[in-house]
């Protein structure tokens, strides 16, 4: 009911008077706001605790994720809840600068927005930061394969050979990437 809601952001308000550190109690806030429609004051909340280094990544990346997932059902994502994704993106930039976490997730919105050139560029930081993370070399790879970069290719799939011998995937774009180069060499002669 009305009045329980009311008693909940009381309550939710009191807490953070207490202790304006807390940050899940900030997304708690942030996620009743959202519930009641309430998107731009959601959105406040949940900046401030996605700025919090203090906070792990993990649950941000959840609720990164479910905004992922629920707004791209029918394939569009509403503008302004496209902006407030990469705005908390960039806050998560911010507060986890050794994690490739918050570009790769950048590269998954961008690639939904049609943003391919940005996608590519997210998933190459993205693996800089995290190597060791396959799903990130494939993705990027396919970007690479899009973009028709073939000098890109050719570097990440060397790359991805080295830390993954055994996936077949990587020698594919290797070999993708030097006939592409080999042609344009050609062509320059």
């Amino acid at each position: 009911s009305m009045g329980d809601s009311t008693k909940a952001e009381e309550l939710f308000n009191k807490a953070l008077a207490l202790d304006p550190d807390d940050s899940m109690t900030r997304i708690s806030l942030a996620q009743f706001y959202y519930d009641h429609g309430r998107t731009q004051e959601g959105f406040t909340h949940l900046k401030e605790a996605f700025g919090d280094p203090d906070l792990d990544i993990d649950p941000k990346m959840r609720l990164l994720l479910g905004f992922y997932e629920a707004s791209g059902q029918d394939g569009t994502v509403p503008d302004d809840l496209a902006k407030q994704c990469h705005g908390l993106i960039d806050e998560l930039k911010k507060a986890h600068p050794q994690s490739g976490k918050p570009w790769s997730i950048e590269g998954d919105f961008y690639t939904r927005e049609g943003n391919i050139r940005g996608a590519r560029d997210a998933f190459a930081r993205a693996a800089e930061l995290d190597p060791d993370r396959f799903p990130i070399w494939s993705a990027l790879l396919q970007l690479d394969a899009r973009l028709n970069d073939n000098a890109a290719m050719d570097g990440h799939a060397q790359r991805a050979m080295e830390l993954f011998p055994a996936q077949p995937e990587f020698y594919l774009y290797k070999g993708i990437a030097a006939n592409g180069l080999k042609k344009h060499d050609e062509a320059i002669e």
